[in-house]
């Protein structure tokens, strides 16, 4: 087998990487655009997936005991993400129970590379949240962990589990490899989906896999432009791909009577706009991170700093001993939110999320505590 060297910047090793897998069928020609964009900028980072980067190694590095106790964390949690922490753990043992895994071996943010079958070469790899090996590997469980709140791929569609099952059936050859994604901040019973790959789904899996890698590295692989396929790519709205940034200029240029149909495509035509917008201005913001001058008539506005008040209870205690608020008027200046007061509760009498928030909103609409406000409809696309 091809000795893979391994780069201390890019854990890759520059080759496709199983998180982009269902961007690469969608887009064949994404993989060689995304290299012509420069690493700065193809490797931001949004604030969301920051505080998913730092859950993920949390629920790596630390045991259930740590999370519980919140003290000695490298970075303090919040109610809420620490309550979505053993949420995810219990999810984990759920499904451990539901498919009788007893685990031989546990990997953790482990990276597998998936090799040529024939020159034995790495061709691309994944890395895996959780992986448990049961007795002689005849059974395996991948777990994905999913930090985020909106809506994700189910784990039968998932082409990131997909991966992980062709890349396990090659290393270890298993009977079955069971993939699941664990979201423990969506609601109730979406929150864990699973799949189980047979023997012969397993061998399929590594074909499509394979056929896939076989399109990306095609010079002239075709770039198609389109709203899942550009979510995450880091050419989009670059001139690596001029195929989303015609996707801009498409939306500009529609009229404004479209009959329903017409409107019908014209608003996912509008979603991919909108995320190339938003790459166009990242993109802007890290030229203007290296070189405050770089682009003629813009410039980087300084952020707005916002001050809060981290402990509610010390705080009181202070202000009141100074003379500066009474508790009624101290009490008045603060807020509630009701989804931590339900994870509160949830945590302390050991009840379900629903259980816990029906008891919360029970007792304080006795009193008429609880203000209840409808937004705005919304527009959302049918599933």
């Amino acid at each position: 087998m091809a000795k893979l060297k391994l780069s201390p910047t890019d854990e890759r090793a520059g080759l496709p990487s199983a998180s982009a897998f269902q961007r690469y069928d969608l887009c064949p020609g994404s993989w060689n655009a995304a290299q012509l964009v420069p690493a700065a900028t193809r490797n931001q980072s949004s604030v969301d997936a920051a505080e998913g980067t730092m859950l993920h190694e949390q629920i790596a590095l630390r045991s259930r005991a740590d999370i519980e106790a919140n003290s000695d964390l490298s970075q303090k949690l919040s109610h809420e993400q620490r309550a979505t922490l053993l949420r995810a753990l219990n999810n984990d043992a759920a499904l451990i129970e539901q498919y009788g895994i007893t685990p031989r071996q546990v990997d953790i943010e482990k990276r597998l590379f998936l090799h040529d079958p024939v020159k034995l070469a790495p061709v691309a790899s994944g890395k895996f949240d959780r992986v448990l090996y049961g007795d002689f590997n005849a059974r395996v469980l991948v777990i994905d962990y999913k930090f985020g709140r909106g809506d994700v791929e189910s784990a039968e569609l998932n082409h990131q589990l997909r991966f992980s099952a062709a890349v396990l059936d090659a290393e270890h050859g298993p009977e079955e490899v069971i993939v699941a994604i664990n979201q423990p901040r969506a609601d109730g019973g979406m929150q864990v989906t699973s799949a189980v790959y047979t023997r012969d789904d397993l061998v399929k899996a590594r074909e499509e896999v394979f056929a896939i890698l076989e399109k990306i590295r095609d010079p002239n692989a075709p770039r198609i432009a389109g709203y899942e396929q550009c979510k995450y790519c880091p050419a989009r709205g670059t001139s690596a791909c001029p195929e989303s940034i015609a996707a801009v200029a498409k939306v500009a240029g529609l009229p404004d009577n479209l009959n329903p149909s017409e409107l019908a495509e014209a608003l996912k035509l509008a979603k991919l706009a909108e995320r190339v917008i938003e790459a166009m201005r990242e993109q802007a913001k890290t030229w203007l991170a290296i070189q405050p001058d770089a682009i003629p008539g813009w410039l980087m506005k300084p952020g707005q700093t916002r001050k809060s008040v981290t402990d509610a209870q010390r705080a009181f205690n202070i202000l009141s001993a100074d003379g500066l608020v009474t508790q009624d008027e101290f009490v008045a200046a603060c807020s509630v939110k009701l989804t931590d007061l339900v994870e509160i509760v949830a945590e302390k009498k050991g009840l379900k999320v629903k259980a816990a928030r029906e008891a919360v909103e029970t007792s304080l609409r006795a009193d008429f505590l609880i203000d209840e406000k409808t937004t705005a409809p919304s527009l959302a696309e049918a599933k």
